[in-house]
């Protein structure tokens, strides 16, 4: 990958590399985890768009261009019509709610948890509730693909989220808010007890013990909402003397380990805790380095 793309990949792939010239010591770290399982195929689609690019174009012109042809084109569709004219007064109000940090940190009672999300939800709102036509396809890969957007940013979720950040994201958010307060309802009667969090596109449960069986009252409870809803189970570990920064271990559907990823962790600490409880291994000076106003910066520990 050329130097130059490495700020925009960081953009691109939400990765934070404090040394470009260090750019394979990062990656290799990170691909130690399953988290970051994706970044192969992110850096092979990078590097095949840098190589078709012409002299005109960097990697963030090309984003720029990208972004702004499908946002003209989503701009003048009938669903995207229909979303700007559909009556948000009748809808539920929200109400926000987090318990997560006082769960988190409390040593005395080990819980269990579950999130609830909307997958891609800025665009799953337009697609499955305003799209009759099938203007949007069935899949947000499948529209940038029909429209010849490259792979490098069809995997990328921050390109998403760079497109529908300018498709009226207040009204978006609104209606999610309004779907997510809907479930809470369908929810109440088995789960109100368990919920700790709720935003506009994520409800969160605590259990004493996570069994699917939750997950699989949840999907029944709340079959009749036609939006494709993942459920993620996590652990939580806590971090010594850090009462805000804690590791979520990641299950799979049936309990068994997935991978564990950093929570509450400032971007300018990341790969200090990272090498230590997530992948197990003695902190360098390279795990030290991060970027302040601009410039490269270090701990000193």
């Amino acid at each position: 990958m050329k130097k130059s793309s490495i700020p925009e990949f960081e953009r691109l792939f939400k990765v934070n590399i404090p040394m470009a010239n260090e750019f394979d010591y990062y990656m290799n770290l990170l691909l130690q985890s399953k988290e970051y399982s994706y970044l192969p195929e992110a850096i092979k689609h990078i590097e095949d768009l840098e190589s078709i690019l012409s002299d005109r174009y960097t990697l963030k012109t090309y984003k720029i261009e990208c972004m702004d042809y499908l946002i003209k084109y989503i701009e003048q569709t009938k669903c995207y019509e229909d979303f700007q004219n559909y009556d948000l007064n009748s809808l539920p109000k929200f109400q926000g709610k987090d318990l997560r940090n006082s769960h988190f940190a409390n040593h005395n009672q080990q819980y269990d948890f579950v999130s609830l999300d909307i997958v891609s939800a800025n665009y799953s709102i337009l697609q499955h509730m305003f799209d009759k036509k099938n203007e949007l396809c069935y899949d947000w890969r499948e529209l940038c693909a029909i429209h010849n957007i490259h792979p490098a940013l069809r995997l990328s979720k921050s390109f998403r989220q760079y497109v529908f950040g300018n498709l009226n994201p207040k009204r978006s958010q609104t209606i999610q808010q309004s779907i997510i307060m809907t479930i809470v309802e369908l929810l109440s009667e088995k789960f109100y007890k368990d919920i700790i969090y709720i935003s506009h596109d994520e409800i969160m449960f605590k259990f004493e013990k996570y069994d699917y069986s939750q997950i699989e009252e949840m999907k029944k409870e709340i079959s009749n909402i036609k939006l494709p809803i993942r459920y993620t189970p996590f652990k939580v570990e806590h971090v010594k003397n850090k009462s805000k920064i804690v590791v979520k271990n990641i299950l799979n559907d049936n309990g068994s380990h997935k991978y564990r990823t950093l929570f509450g962790v400032p971007g300018p600490d990341f790969y200090r805790y990272y090498k230590e409880y997530i992948i197990g291994q003695p902190v360098i000076n390279k795990d030290l380095y991060f970027i302040n106003d601009g410039k490269l910066a270090m701990w000193i520990i």
